[in-house]
């Protein structure tokens, strides 16, 4: 297993590389803290309304009730990230915060298609509500900051799936990483074949 010192060093390149590739500059971050007030006095309402569409999925609506999470307690949480996303610094610390977010996801069982529809989710009601407030300017910083969260989320489930196979199989890095080019090739051309058709 790794150590906190490697997720420490592999999660800093990922933050880095994410933040380069999508080019969230230190001004997107400061236009990210500038509306941080408004956002965060109507947090309550953009989690509200995310967790109204998590409800209406109903492989997310399953692992809710099988985790014994309420409503308030999902808003409550979902409050605290959107803090975490509009008020963070974007460098190490918070990226452990956000893997550590991932984690839990993981954990819960929810899985990736599930997370990323719940960040378009955060992205509709983020965006409605920089517009309502006449901040629309911010919407592209927030954008960034939203790809940067989900970047860092989905990270965290290669992790464990990675840390996984090789726990159980004692198989490395490359040659999983092979295999699953191996068997995807394999995906592909049935894929392919069933569309030429």
């Amino acid at each position: 297993m790794s150590s906190s010192d490697e997720i420490s060093a592999q999660l800093k390149r990922i933050a880095s590389l994410t933040t380069r590739y999508i080019e969230l500059t230190p001004r997107d971050i400061a236009a990210l803290h500038a509306v941080a007030p408004k956002i965060l006095e109507r947090s309550h309402e953009i989690a509200s309304r995310v967790t109204e569409s998590l409800l209406r999925d109903e492989d997310a609506k399953k692992i809710v009730e099988g985790t014994g999470l309420t409503v308030e307690r999902a808003n409550a949480l979902f409050e605290k990230w959107l803090r975490q996303t509009f008020t963070g610094s974007y460098g190490l610390t918070h990226a452990l915060e956000i893997f550590r977010i991932g984690l839990a996801h993981v954990r819960a069982g929810v899985d990736e298609r599930l997370m990323t529809c719940n960040m378009g989710a955060f992205a509709r009601e983020i965006a409605r509500v920089l517009s309502e407030e006449g901040l629309a300017e911010a919407i592209p910083a927030a954008a960034k900051a939203l790809f940067w969260n989900l970047t860092v989320m989905l990270y965290s489930y290669e992790y464990v799936k990675r840390l996984v196979v090789e726990e159980a199989t004692g198989m490395k890095g490359e040659l999983v990483k092979r295999l699953v080019r191996l068997y995807s090739q394999k995906v592909y051309e049935r894929i392919t074949g069933e569309l030429a058709g």
